[in-house]
């Protein structure tokens, strides 16, 4: 109102004109490819910068959208994405890989049959894990070694270093009764303490805590 009485009348409103597309002078060309049955949206927008279009490959990205009467990015029902991480190690490990479903069962073997050296990985890890669950008296003496030797011509040859250096600890765990699990019920036992109060307290508290059962 306060620019109306500084004008001295009221406003006088237009109808606007709706601007032109830049795609109006192409128009007909972009429907007579697409009868041709062109879908290739970068020819389409290349065809039309050779006839002079000034404008960018998003402005035909849309007219063909628009046109197909779909989203820009289309998702198919039928697609399924393959397992991965724990999921495909579980899988590849597996006695039946059917077991898990036809659909993951059948990824099996054609990850195999794609890649020859992951079935070799596979039976060097099966031979790890017969050994480390075998019993004391079915071992034999020097299975480990020849075991990381053989290791080194897989997929895990980078972890065969580390298996190396720490070999008299993993032969030490096949032939001895001892394990670790006081030790990490201990730890357990310790995070289970530090949650439960919320870092609201400090050593002092958490050692009172811990060592009061004791």
């Amino acid at each position: 109102m306060r620019r109306w009485f500084q004008r001295g009348h009221a406003p006088t409103w237009k109808r606007t004109v709706p601007t032109r597309s830049i795609l109006g002078p192409y128009i007909s060309h972009l429907e007579k490819r697409w009868v041709e049955g062109c879908r290739n949206i970068r020819q389409l927008w290349r065809e039309l910068l050779e006839q002079g279009f000034t404008g960018k490959y998003g402005t035909v990205r849309k007219w063909v959208t628009t046109r197909q009467g779909i989203s820009t990015k289309p998702v198919s029902s039928a697609y399924v994405s393959p397992p991965l991480g724990r999921k495909l190690a579980r899988l590849l490990l597996a006695d039946d890989p059917l077991s898990a479903g036809r659909q993951d069962g059948l990824l099996v073997p054609a990850l195999l049959e794609a890649e020859p050296q992951l079935a070799v990985t596979l039976c060097w890890l099966r031979k790890m894990q017969n050994l480390l669950c075998k019993k004391e008296d079915t071992r034999k003496e020097g299975e480990l070694k020849a075991l990381l030797e053989e290791g080194k011509t897989t997929l895990l040859s980078r972890l065969i270093p580390a298996l190396e250096r720490d070999a008299a600890a993993i032969e030490a765990s096949l032939v001895t009764p001892w394990t670790t699990s006081p030790v990490e019920g201990q730890i357990s036992r310790l995070k289970m303490i530090k949650r439960t109060m919320f870092g609201r307290a400090g050593f002092e508290l958490l050692r009172a805590r811990v060592l009061q059962p004791a």
